[in-house]
């Protein structure tokens, strides 16, 4: 009983040191202004790193690229940096600890930083998005469908689940962008009376926003 008595605190105590620790790491993440400073405090970590730091310093190395302008973009830099291989093999070996909000933005960003489709990881995480797309919140949805088009699988039958999937929801889809991503990708599966049903849609929410808030001509 006493030797439990002191094991007790030992364990709060690591439990603790722990926690702090991974709370250290995700604020040493988020205060980064710039890719170098990600992988700095990805090299210094490797061992240490949960899949919210991962899915942190994933989609900061995007946020970098997106503010930028496209001429002034270092993406291939990036991608041949050691750490974001290290990176990449975190994000698969902790794809079925991820949220579903997470693993749809990781494989978005992974995207956006050219990451082929042919790897292991994109496959991976697109077979493990497959099995979770009926749950999948609409935000979520349309963003995963955006990373099929751009992996060309607009005809594929995961998009076609995505199309059936809108067919059911369209009635609570409020917002335009979510919208009109999903009817790109889409497109091409959709029947009559459902391209109809988008297009009355579309023009419903097209309505309710500021002109000067649309997006680019294709939405």
């Amino acid at each position: 009983m006493h030797r439990l008595r002191c094991v007790n605190p030992c364990l709060t105590r690591l439990l603790h040191c722990g926690a702090a620790n991974r709370t250290q790491i995700l604020e040493g993440l988020r205060v980064c202004s710039n890719e170098d400073q990600v992988f700095d405090v990805v090299s210094r970590n490797k061992a240490k790193l949960t899949v919210d730091h991962v899915s942190c310093a994933v989609r900061m190395l995007w946020q970098f690229q997106k503010e930028r302008p496209e001429l002034l973009r270092t993406i291939d830099l990036t991608k041949t940096h050691p750490q974001f291989l290290t990176l990449q093999v975190l994000a698969e070996n902790k794809i079925a600890l991820m949220s579903d909000l997470m693993l749809i933005d990781i494989l978005y960003a992974f995207l956006r930083l050219k990451v082929e489709p042919h790897e292991s990881l994109v496959q991976q995480m697109v077979s493990e998005a497959w099995l979770r797309v009926d749950r999948l919140p609409l935000p979520s949805l349309s963003k995963f469908s955006v990373c099929l088009k751009d992996q060309h699988l607009q005809n594929s039958p995961l998009m076609g689940r995505i199309a059936s999937i809108l067919d059911q929801r369209l009635s609570s889809i409020n917002n335009a962008r979510i919208l009109t991503a999903l009817m790109t990708g889409v497109s091409s599966l959709v029947s009559p009376q459902l391209r109809d049903a988008l297009i009355s849609r579309a023009d419903q929410l097209l309505h309710t926003i500021d002109p000067s808030n649309y997006n680019t001509p294709r939405r």
